[in-house]
């Protein structure tokens, strides 16, 4: 709200920006010699807005978990009580402890450069104001530095219940970047503690202690215990991460700042994800077809040889899959208007000389390699037709570089339906609905395939590996980096809040989604555990580890997405220190 002086008789207002960036319901003005009036008139608009929201907006609260509360005298004296639950199970603002939480070190495993998550929660007895929590220096063989581990406090955001919002509820959703949170009565707080020991840690057994500080209160700590395996883990073996790569700023407008702002973005986006171990994304090249000219296609590559330089530069190595990123071309149909004015009669070879150039410079440039995506899971008649596109693409390069992928499903098992055929002439079938049985169909025919979202620890960990060892899966991509369709911290106005990895704050700075830390990031960590486990275990021809293994991979099947449907909770953190093991007793 503000105040304007009109001297001309004229108020002019101007809102810049696109999509969610412009987002401009309404404009309330009134004349300050009637303020008061105008305060009542807002007062009456905001009511009538609850009123409308709350009888189309109904708010369904997590049950609660864990035991009935009963405090001892030293947690009255405290003002809380303090219990680790595992990261695999949620802890919500209403829930309560169970027994065997109470009391509980602060335990984790993990090898050098490994993220690894501990976590503390405090059931506050009555408002004990701003509370920290802090880390002490972990000691053992070496010592883990407090400075390079970082706590955070778990922050519960809406989150949908129903596909249109109508019904939401209060999850556990944003890692907040900072230590401190304000603490209330009976409102559950969770803090989140990032281990990533250095590469050149000693193994062994470190420990320390957590200390929560309240203001009104008494400080408290718990005993910390972390044991570094030795050695680190093998790097993922195929392409591995989001679609998208950077947190977007939705103003296209010439202005420093914002490209400033985007670029930095971009950088820490990228280096983000390869610290964690990721080792693709899409999104990338950006690049602009300007026609031909002399018979040769013409492209401002300025922002693809930028970005792609900066995906080296951050450590990537792999293929990336591009998504919609060549302006001025349609390549999810035939594009007859772009062939006409280039005077080719024959859409293959118009393909043929527009993507032969850009691979000509893509070598010279040095880019990753490109797998270009030219289709959004198309179904009914936009499936034939683009069917019809992806078979002038592959008539173009039948065996690639470059070569084409799109995002589509083969729930269906007949080999001669749409589905398939648009799959089988993919270089590679980006798939989000399969069946075993239909990926070994799609096998038989010569065709490749991937998996794209459905984002879980399960599904980017053991299960990716099972799909890569046995089924030759050659991507996984998960949506999504970032692409906030509104308003990213009130996920009522869109669906694609839910599925965000990462967020940023106003000044770039990234926070971290549960999404991220607990189920992707630590499902690629299983992954390349298993994978630094069958290296050893073929190197020293070791039958228990190769057992371990076999045994897990042969205990379900690509039609299991689920891993609690399969194996108990616990079996997260037991299997894993299995692998853990075998690894350690391998190195020895």
């Amino acid at each position: 709200q503000f105040d304007v002086e009109v001297n001309d008789g004229q108020l002019k207002i101007e809102f810049r920006g696109d999509n969610w960036a412009c987002s401009v319901s309404a404009v309330i003005i009134y004349p300050a010699e009637k303020a008061e009036q105008g305060k009542q008139f807002l007062e009456a608009v905001r009511e009538k807005k609850r009123f409308f929201f709350e009888n189309y907006f109904h708010r369904v609260l997590h049950q609660a978990t864990g035991d009935p509360l009963m405090p001892n005298p030293a947690q009255k004296q405290d003002g809380y009580v303090t219990f680790v639950r595992d990261i695999m199970e949620d802890v919500y603002c209403n829930d309560t402890p169970v027994k065997s939480e109470i009391g509980s070190a602060i335990n984790g495993f993990g090898f050098a450069g490994e993220f690894q998550t501990l976590s503390v929660a405090v059931l506050p007895l009555h408002d004990l104001g701003k509370t920290s929590v802090t880390i002490s220096d972990l000691t053992g063989p070496g010592v883990l530095r407090a400075t390079d581990i970082s706590v955070a406090y778990v922050s519960y955001r809406l989150m949908r219940v129903s596909g249109n919002g109508a019904i939401y509820t209060l999850a556990p959703r944003i890692v907040m970047p900072f230590n401190a949170v304000d603490c209330p009565a009976n409102i559950t707080r969770r803090w989140w503690i990032d281990v990533c020991p250095p590469g050149d840690a000693k193994p062994g057994i470190y420990q320390g202690q957590v200390t929560i500080t309240p203001t009104h209160g008494r400080p408290s700590t718990l005993p910390v215990e972390y044991r570094v395996y030795p050695g680190t883990l093998d790097a993922a073996d195929i392409p591995i991460g989001p679609w998208g790569h950077t947190v977007p700023m939705p103003w296209n407008f010439p202005d420093s700042a914002a490209t400033d702002w985007k670029k930095r973005a971009e950088e820490r986006s990228l280096i983000k994800l390869r610290n964690s171990g990721f080792t693709t994304c899409t999104g990338l090249p950006v690049l602009v077809y300007q026609g031909f000219k002399n018979g040769r296609p013409q492209f401002d590559f300025t922002e693809a040889d930028r970005l792609m330089a900066l995906a080296r530069r951050c450590g990537f190595n792999m293929p990336v899959v591009s998504y919609c990123q060549i302006e001025g071309l349609d390549l999810y149909k035939r594009d007859q208007a772009a062939m006409k004015v280039a005077k080719f009669e024959n859409y293959a070879q118009f393909v043929k000389a527009m993507f032969g150039a850009i691979q000509t410079h893509a070598d010279a440039a040095h880019w990753l390699p490109v797998i270009w995506n030219i289709g959004d899971e198309p179904m009914g008649d936009d499936l034939i037709a683009a069917l019809d596109n992806v078979e002038e693409y592959r008539a173009a390069f039948p065996k690639g570089p470059p070569q084409f992928t799109a995002a589509t499903s083969i729930a269906t098992t007949q080999p001669n339906g749409p589905e398939f055929r648009f799959a089988k002439t993919l270089h590679i079938a980006n798939l989000n609905e399969f069946t075993e049985q239909s990926v070994q169909i799609l096998q038989k025919s010569d065709g490749e395939w991937a998996f794209y979202n459905d984002g879980s620890r399960w599904t980017f960990g053991i299960y990716a590996y099972k799909a890569a060892k046995q089924f030759n899966m050659r991507f996984r991509l998960g949506w999504h980096f970032n692409i906030s369709a509104g308003d990213p911290y009130y996920a009522l106005d869109c669906r694609e809040d839910d599925y965000a990895w990462c967020t940023a704050m106003p000044d770039g700075k990234l926070m971290s989604t549960i999404i991220f830390e607990r189920d992707m990031r630590t499902g690629l960590n299983d992954y390349r555990l298993m994978l630094t486990l069958d290296h050893l275990a073929r190197l020293k021809n070791d039958a228990a580890g190769l057992a371990l293994i076999n045994d897990r991979l042969n205990a379900f099947t690509l039609d299991q997405r689920d891993h609690d449907a399969v194996f108990p909770v616990v079996d997260w953190s037991e299997y894993r220190k299995k692998l853990a093991d075998a690894v350690a007793r391998l190195r020895s």
